[in-house]
């Protein structure tokens, strides 16, 4: 139908389906120079058309009308904007307001054209969030940025392997570890069974300290030791030697004080050894006399970040029993990377003609050895070998072996297709990322040295949470704290004279320059050696749909987790969470889910 103006005249002109059809016809010509959206717009004309062409449409005083419905009244289009009794009303003007067909197709129209653009702005990224020690994520572009990158700094505390730390005189051992060195302190000498001293340079004789006379005592031992036949010696009040108990080879003994005894001094040895003298019969676990463990800071960070294969030829040479690097042509060892204890790490190297053995070792949070794990492989075609992460454990770094076969060249390296994965399953080969990279951020010069608080790296925002006391001395702290030899809680202070580490009432903030993130194709890695990361990055579309859809089975089971406000189907039906709900829990609908449907999705989006 051809599209002829006509000119319409205030309470005269009848609007009918033909006059309709023409516009409708006229905005689909439109339609196709000026983009499909404005197709969009005829649902609104038609919508007009059949409240105009349908008798239905006038205004029926039996009937509930809700927000949005239309009506004639007196050959005049209203619209809806209160809703109306359920058992109808007469007709009530306060109710609706007057509209014209044009003007409804333009705002409807308007109201499309600003909902194309919000969904086709949303479709542009959709993002994802991954967190913990090592933020693990999956993406589908190479180069994005990420959105968000924050990581925490945390105050680094070496416990010395025991579960906390404490001051002199704190456990059960009661040698004095030799801090006083102006109470009898000797060093490079051992007590022999007389009282007499002689030169040794493992040892060391500790202060005097006092004893309860004729009280039960336990001497134990932790280690062996070269020393020969060294002693513990008793006094009396003026510091005279009474008797002695010499150490032997089994441990523990129980022994008893003189009974005029109030001091003794024990022979304690510097090769790591440890010699316990405990009150009571009963032995316990051998501790040292004090646990000071100083706490250090952070005066910057080290953000760090790699594809799904973790290492790269460094240089020649095979990890040690030390954990040290020892020279062979036939050995390469790689990069460091960050592990955490009780992760699986799969290394898994292509057939090698021959012979070949693969070294995993592992060093704490200071790259000081802790252990390492040696296996050998014979002719064993794309063996993955997997690993667990001791405890206290931060980095891990590996050595392969290829015996009388080839020279451990970057080339064979990568040739043999050396692998490392987080995980306990091998899969595809992948060389080490070239655009993996670690950014060195400072903020010394803005903060000095942080002890607690968070690093927006995107935004370049710094909060200090924690503040450092070098030596207390009864300063009043406003929140919890830590020592370098006190355990906190409600109501202690620590020991005068102890670092302590305390949250401030207030957090700092200091802005430093931001950072871009950018991702790479596949798997991502991204950890900071000051704290664990939280990062919200470009997702893979296809992996996030697959993420956020639950099963379809009867049951409906989760078989991903899904953050709450997300969207998920489930038997073919649309569904928004209303609470967070993990991988393995039940869906309930009107618990935490809610039922919906397409239309709804997307005006909660445009809204």
């Amino acid at each position: 139908m051809s599209f002829v103006k006509r000119e319409y005249v205030d309470q005269q002109t009848v609007i009918t389906a033909e006059n309709m059809n023409a516009i409708q016809d006229e905005l689909l010509r439109l339609g196709v120079s000026e983009g499909s959206l404005w197709n969009s717009v005829t649902s609104a004309g038609t919508k007009a058309s059949n409240a105009l062409d349908n008798e239905a449409a006038a205004y029926n005083y039996h009937l509930q009308y809700h927000v949005g419905d239309y009506c004639l009244y007196q050959q005049k289009l209203y619209r809806c904007t209160v809703e109306t009794p359920a058992a109808g009303e007469t007709w009530n003007s306060s109710h609706w307001t007057a509209v014209t067909v044009g003007d409804e197709m333009i705002e409807t129209a308007s109201e499309l054209s600003e909902l194309r653009n919000t969904l086709n702005h949303k479709a542009d990224v959709i993002y994802d969030t991954a967190s913990g020690d090592i933020a693990s994520f999956p993406d589908g572009a190479e180069g994005l940025p990420v959105k968000d990158l924050t990581v925490g700094i945390e105050p680094v505390q070496d416990l010395h392997g025991y579960d906390h730390p404490w001051p002199g005189g704190g456990s059960a051992n009661k040698i004095p570890d030799g801090t006083d060195t102006t109470n009898g302190y000797i060093d490079n000498c051992y007590l022999k069974n007389d009282g007499t001293t002689v030169s040794n340079d493992v040892v060391y004789i500790s202060e005097y300290f006092t004893i309860t006379a004729s009280e039960t005592y336990t001497l134990n031992r932790k280690g062996t030791t070269s020393a020969n036949a060294p002693s513990l010696c008793f006094y009396d009040s003026n510091k005279a030697y009474i008797s002695s108990v010499q150490y032997a080879n089994t441990f523990p003994q129980t022994i008893t004080a003189p009974s005029n005894a109030v001091y003794c001094r024990a022979t304690q040895f510097k090769d790591g050894t440890l010699i316990q003298l405990e009150l009571g019969s009963t032995p316990t676990e051998v501790v040292p006399y004090s646990n000071i463990c100083p706490i250090s800071g952070w005066t910057g960070a080290n953000v760090s970040r790699t594809g799904k294969n973790l290492i790269y030829r460094v240089d020649y040479g095979y990890i040690n029993s030390t954990g040290g690097i020892s020279s062979g042509n036939n050995n390469c060892y790689t990069n460091y990377f960050r592990v955490v204890p009780g992760q699986k790490i799969a290394y898994s190297v292509k057939y090698i003609p021959n012979f070949e053995s693969r070294t995993v070792a592992f060093y704490d949070r200071n790259k000081t050895y802790i252990s390492r794990s040696r296996s050998q492989i014979y002719g064993r075609a794309g063996t993955a070998l997997i690993y667990t992460v001791p405890a206290n454990a931060y980095y891990c770094r590996c050595s392969i072996n290829i015996v009388n076969s080839w020279s451990a060249t970057n080339a064979n390296f990568l040739f043999a297709e050396t692998m490392v994965e987080y995980g306990d399953t091998k899969t595809a080969y992948e060389p080490y990322n070239s655009a993996s990279a670690t950014i060195p951020i400072s903020w010394e010069s803005e903060a000095g040295t942080v002890y607690g608080g968070t690093l927006d790296v995107t935004t370049g925002v710094l909060t200090v949470t924690d503040a450092n006391i070098a030596s207390y001395n009864g300063e009043t702290l406003p929140g919890e704290w830590i020592s370098d030899r006190d355990v906190y809680s409600v109501g202690a202070t620590p020991t005068t004279g102890a670092q302590v580490v305390y949250k401030l009432a207030t957090p700092q903030t200091y802005q430093l320059d931001p950072v871009t993130v950018t991702t790479l194709l596949g798997q991502n890695n991204i950890w900071a050696d000051c704290g664990p990361s939280t990062v919200e990055y470009p997702a893979d579309t296809k992996l996030y749909i697959q993420k956020i859809n639950a099963p379809s089975d009867d049951d409906m089971i989760a078989d991903a987790n899904i953050a709450s406000g997300q969207y998920f189907i489930v038997n073919n039906n649309l569904y928004i969470s209303t609470a967070a709900i993990l991988a393995g829990d039940p869906i309930k609908p009107g618990t935490n889910c809610t039922l919906t449907n397409l239309a709804a999705a997307l005006n909660a989006l445009n809204s």
